[in-house]
C-alpha cells in the first residue's frame, strides 16, 4: 500500500509530434515508480505490471561526465536509463544495440547521433569501441538516430545506475511508462486514484 501511495498522480505526455512510435502512448510518472530489487533500482512491479502498461522504464538526465579516447579528454552529457527505455520511446538504434535485456553490462555505453558525428567523425566502426568515463571502461554498444534527443542536449546514454559522481546536479531519477493501444492517461489516472483510495481505507479501517 504504501508503494502504491508513492507515485501519486502527475502526469505529463511527453514528445508529441516526434517521430518516434505513438508518442502520444509515453507519458511520464512523478514521483517516480521506483523500488530496490536484489539491491538496483528498477520500475516498481505495481506500475510494470499493471495490464494496460506495455513497457516501463527510469531515467536520470543532466549529469556529466569527462571523456577520454585516444588520449584526448572531453565534457559529455550523460542520462542513465533503465534496460526497457528506448523500448518505451519506441526507437531503435542506428547501429549497434540499445543497452541490453537483464544482466547487462553496467559499462556500455549508447551515443547520440550528433556525438557520435562530433566526437568520433560518424564513422560506423564506432560500436565495439571502447572510451574511459571518469577513468573507467565503457564500450560503445550502439548509436541512436539524430531525431532520439531525449532528455534534451543528451550526448550519451548509460546504464542506471552506474557510478554516482556522473549525478552531479541531476534531477531525477524519472519515471516513463509506454501505454497500450487503446490506453489514455484517464485510463492511468483513474487506476492509480482507485489505488491509492483502496490504500487509504486501508489505513482508515
Amino acid at each position: 500500500g504504501s508503494n502504491t501511495a508513492v507515485f501519486s498522480v502527475t502526469y505529463s505526455v511527453l514528445m508529441r509530434g516526434l517521430p518516434y512510435d505513438a508518442p502520444e502512448r509515453v507519458f511520464a510518472v512523478m514521483p517516480s515508480p521506483l523500488t530496490l530489487a536484489e539491491g538496483e533500482w528498477v520500475v516498481d512491479p505495481e506500475v510494470a505490471d499493471l495490464p494496460f502498461v506495455d513497457e516501463a522504464a527510469l531515467y536520470v538526465g543532466g549529469g556529466g561526465a569527462n571523456l577520454t579516447q585516444d588520449g584526448v579528454s572531453s565534457r559529455v552529457t550523460l542520462a542513465q536509463v533503465t534496460e526497457r527505455f528506448f523500448d518505451v520511446l519506441g526507437v531503435e538504434p542506428l547501429l549497434g544495440s540499445g543497452l541490453g535485456g537483464a544482466g547487462q553490462d553496467p559499462h556500455i555505453v549508447v551515443l547520440s547521433h550528433g556525438f557520435w558525428v562530433r566526437g568520433f567523425g560518424g564513422a560506423p566502426e564506432v560500436v565495439g569501441r571502447r572510451v574511459e568515463l571518469n577513468g573507467q571502461s565503457y564500450q560503445v554498444s550502439g548509436v541512436m538516430p539524430a531525431e532520439v534527443e531525449f532528455p534534451s542536449n543528451v550526448d550519451l546514454w548509460a546504464p542506471f545506475p552506474t557510478v554516482g559522481e556522473f549525478y552531479g546536479g541531476a534531477f531525477g531519477p524519472e519515471g516513463l511508462l509506454r501505454l497500450v493501444h487503446g490506453a489514455d492517461a484517464g485510463t492511468l489516472r483513474s487506476v492509480v486514484e482507485a489505488r491509492l483510495a483502496a490504500d487509504y481505507a486501508d489505513v482508515e479501517g
